[in-house]
């Protein structure tokens, strides 16, 4: 199933529309600033909260939980390797390749590729494809995706 997250630019201040193959809007994303950390919150068509992401401040390493109908499902937690950035998903069994600082990755378990995410080359504004392979892994890939995001927008204002 491919999804469509579309924006000015892929900013999480910001609400961002997350559409079919067809253009039909599936999803919408939102956040908020909480008194400890960042909240995005992701809406289904019926603007039911689908799953949120929530910041933790606490720790030397950038780290987002992830809930579904208030069940933590994953944390994601970003380190540092020789070649560049390393995530960690915790719960599941889930792992990030390919180079996220160029919108162009993967996730995948073991040897399977779950969903890939990278930039729509020719778009208005900027447009990004999440495409996953199964349908019951759509709302866990886009808040991973989300939360990967929320990390780079993090450490791109601490670099500022």
């Amino acid at each position: 199933m491919k999804l469509v997250i579309k924006e000015k630019h892929f900013s999480l201040r910001d609400t961002l529309t997350v559409q079919d193959e067809k253009g039909k809007t599936v999803y919408e994303i939102k956040s908020k600033l909480v008194s400890l950390g960042n909240k995005v919150m992701i809406y289904d068509k019926e603007q039911q909260e689908a799953a949120s992401i929530e910041e933790n401040k606490f720790g030397f390493a950038p780290k987002y939980t992830i809930y579904q109908q208030g069940e933590k499902i994953a944390v994601i937690k970003k380190g540092k390797n020789l070649i560049g950035s390393d995530y960690t998903i915790d719960k599941l069994d889930w792992k990030i390749t390919g180079n996220v600082e160029k919108e162009d990755f993967h996730i995948k378990k073991g040897l399977s590729t779950i969903a890939s995410f990278k930039k729509k080359l020719i778009s208005m504004g900027d447009a990004f494809v999440l495409d996953v392979d199964q349908k019951k892994d759509v709302l866990t890939a886009l808040a991973i995706i989300v939360a990967i995001k929320s990390i780079e927008e993090n450490a791109e204002e601490n670099k500022q």
